[in-house]
């Protein structure tokens, strides 16, 4: 069953490569300037001075708190090669891109809006 698909794959794909790739007499432009608009990320909020923020807001805002969350999520992927060897995944890799986008995006609030911003297209 599986030689059977890969047969077709090899059969199809470069088919469907030449004729997306085909060059025609007219040509459609690319509008640079819609581009521009949907590539560049937009603040959706303003960032509100310290004192001015709730608790609630703090903690969204926190460093720190990314820094513990993601921390403790790369210290569990550790864990769990150390007693399984390397038994690697959809699950481990899925679990360990989902900590590290937490601490490389600074704090809580960044990736919740990075991730419904990709959600929504």
């Amino acid at each position: 069953m599986n030689i059977f698909i890969v047969i077709i794959l090899l059969l199809t794909l470069p088919v469907m490569n030449w004729l997306m790739h085909r060059t025609s007499e007219n040509p459609t432009p690319v509008d640079r300037e819609f581009l521009k608009t949907q590539t560049e990320f937009t603040e959706t909020e303003e960032v509100k001075a310290r004192a001015d923020m709730t608790p609630a807001e703090k903690l969204e805002n926190s460093t720190i708190i990314s820094m513990i969350i993601g921390g403790l999520g790369l210290a569990f992927v550790v864990y769990h090669f150390a007693n399984n060897g390397l038994d690697l995944n959809i699950n481990i890799v899925n679990f360990t891109m989902l900590f590290l986008g937490i601490i490389l995006h600074g704090n809580p609030r960044k990736y919740l809006d990075i991730v419904s911003d990709a959600y929504k297209e």
